[in-house]
């Protein structure tokens, strides 16, 4: 009986040295970094999505939500953008809208022709939120946040 106590403890050690030595892998890391954001740990999260993509350098969900916490904490938009770039060449199903939305550079031509419209809107319908919601986005979309604030205001004194 000691002899077999004697073996199973060792196979005991054996097999928790051995489960102890495995290397964690993306998914591993991955999982970590989805509680943490839960959490609301944003910078923990980062460190774990990272691991993730060091371990799979193609984890398109990782890159797309470490784009997630870096928005969060307030990083550059080149930051968010590049990992939402890596995030649709590796497949990543809902990364193509926030891309097109987020990361495309508005012309300044285009930025003035859809501004002079808006302006136009407003002008005529001052009472409606349709062309401050409009000219907000427009704003936020080139970083000029004061004055998209200040429209996302005047929607909401309409709207309420």
């Amino acid at each position: 009986m000691k002899e077999y106590l004697s073996k199973i403890i060792y196979i005991t050690i054996v097999l928790l040295l051995f489960s102890c030595g495995q290397e964690k892998n993306a998914n591993y890391y991955f999982s970590l970094a989805v509680n943490e954001f839960k959490s609301e740990e944003y910078h923990k999260a980062f460190e774990l999505f990272s691991k993730a993509i060091e371990k799979d350098s193609t984890y398109g969900h990782a890159y797309f939500m470490r784009a997630q916490i870096l928005g969060l904490l307030q990083a550059g938009k080149d930051s968010i953008c590049d990992d939402l770039k890596k995030a649709e060449e590796y497949g990543h199903p809902e990364v193509k809208e926030v891309l097109e939305k987020f990361c495309i550079e508005i012309p300044i031509d285009e930025f003035n022709k859809q501004k002079a419209r808006f302006d136009f809107y407003i002008e005529s319908n001052p009472e409606r939120y349709e062309g401050y919601f409009d000219r907000a986005d427009l704003y936020f979309d080139i970083q000029k946040f004061e004055n998209a604030i200040e429209d996302y205001t005047s929607v909401k004194s309409i709207v309420i």
